[in-house]
């Protein structure tokens, strides 16, 4: 087809059979080139795309083995945290148990202006709801002794030790 438009534009008539050949040879030899090239850029592109899904697939093995490794540390903190919980205590003061909220939050609110740490628990049991006042919990027994003291002192109240595992 560019032979055909090449020989319109330059005249077939007016060139030697010397020009005609090289010009003919020029074409053939642009054909060959784009075969050539085309076959050359076909390869490349499928080598391209074969290493793009190689890549792919590294990737999501990659990231598979990454999943598994953070599933498999998470399982082994909480095997840990579980043992540690089992193997550790605390102690927690329980002021008192109400039934009324009212009254459970005027002990708490005394305790708290004294500045213990005080918290209610909402405690339900065969169908009647409680309000147990404590202390938070604390590592040592000696440390829950001292908040009975000021407990005592705060509310003119005894309170209970409870032992805990954490």
């Amino acid at each position: 087809m560019k032979l055909q438009k090449a020989l319109k534009t330059y005249g077939a008539g007016t060139m030697t059979a010397s020009a005609l050949a090289t010009l003919l040879a020029i074409f053939l030899s642009l054909a060959a080139c784009s075969k050539a090239e085309q076959k050359t850029t076909e390869s490349h592109l499928a080598s391209s795309e074969k290493a793009a899904a190689e890549a792919e697939a590294a990737e999501e093995e990659f990231a598979k083995v990454k999943m598994a490794k953070a599933a498999s540390r998470e399982r082994k903190v909480a095997s840990v945290s579980r043992k540690a919980s089992r193997t550790e205590q605390a102690y927690l003061v329980q002021v008192g148990t109400f039934r009324l909220e009212e009254n459970a939050n005027k002990i708490e609110a005394k305790l708290k202006s004294v500045g213990l740490p005080a918290f209610q628990k909402k405690i339900e049991h065969e169908g009647e709801t409680f309000y147990a006042v404590r202390i938070e919990p604390t590592p040592t027994r000696s440390e829950a002794e001292k908040f009975v003291s000021s407990v005592k002192a705060a509310t003119g109240e005894s309170s209970l030790i409870l032992s805990v595992g954490r």
